[in-house]
């Protein structure tokens, strides 16, 4: 103990690993009582001075004599809470992810729900300009029940129990390096702001056709009518396109960030 805290004097006075090891040298305490001592005695001298508590705990969990046994006993303690911790850690994102996959399952039923009615009330309406108006909020409900379906599977994705990455990588992350794999990470991020910007200009073009159509009135001509009500419903399929496009964009990134974050588990930094 009285070694550990020498060395601990040591290298709060010498924070650099060489400096301190050049005064490791200087002062002789490559060795202590006649008997050379290896960094990992060393360290657990270091350890067991500086952690009273974590000392005592490693002491009441094995029958180690040694320091150095003590410290990797107390390694072992660690890696159980942390993987305890963990475990705890991803329970609660599991969970998290079932109740948004539950709302977002009925956002996504109650919007087809408005969508089936909205085309109902279409077919029904004898004013021209009530069909393109039903026409224009059906093409609305299918746009939000469409992203709320994608965000439903992503959250589904995230609640599975047993699912591990890179064990199921169906996009290969495991086998790219790191400078590739920060590529790939940036470049998917790239093509999710895309999207999201596509997705952003369709949304502003139908609520212009929106506005158009509200202000459209029994005076208008059929053939106006007819062909905004055409263009509201090519917009609305527009608007599934992207939605699905998003949706896989969000798979992706939810793969990478399941693998960038195992990297940085295992000591990797991105």
């Amino acid at each position: 103990m009285a070694y550990g805290h020498a060395l601990n004097e040591g290298r709060a006075l010498f924070p650099s690993d060489r400096e301190f090891g050049e005064w490791v040298h200087c002062n002789n305490l490559l060795q202590w009582n006649g008997q050379d001592i290896d960094r990992n005695e060393r360290s657990a001298a270091m350890w067991a001075a500086a952690n009273a508590d974590q000392l005592a705990e490693a002491r009441s969990a094995c029958n180690a004599r040694t320091l150095r046994g003590l410290h990797k006993q107390w390694k072992v303690i660690e890696a159980e809470r942390e993987a305890e911790r963990w475990k705890a850690e991803k329970a609660e994102r599991r969970k998290e992810a079932e109740a948004r996959a539950k709302a977002a399952d009925e956002e996504a039923v109650k919007r087809r729900a408005e969508e089936e009615e909205a085309r109902k009330e279409a077919a029904e309406a004898a004013d021209e300009a009530e069909v393109a108006a039903a026409l224009a909020r059906a093409a609305e409900a299918a746009k939000a029940a469409d992203a709320a379906e994608a965000d439903a599977t992503i959250a589904k994705q995230a609640s599975e129990p047993d699912r591990q990455e890179p064990l199921a990588d169906p996009f290969g992350y495991a086998k790219l390096t790191e400078e590739a794999l920060l590529d790939t990470a940036n470049g998917l991020r790239a093509d999710l702001e895309d999207e999201r910007s596509r997705r952003k200009k369709a949304d502003a073009e139908v609520k212009a056709l929106k506005s158009k159509v509200a202000d459209l009135t029994a005076n208008d001509t059929g053939k106006t009518i007819a062909r905004l009500t055409k263009t509201i419903e090519h917009k609305g399929s527009e608007l599934f396109r992207e939605s699905e496009k998003l949706a896989a964009e969000k798979r992706k990134n939810f793969a990478l960030n399941k693998r960038v974050e195992e990297l940085q588990q295992m000591g990797i930094a991105l």
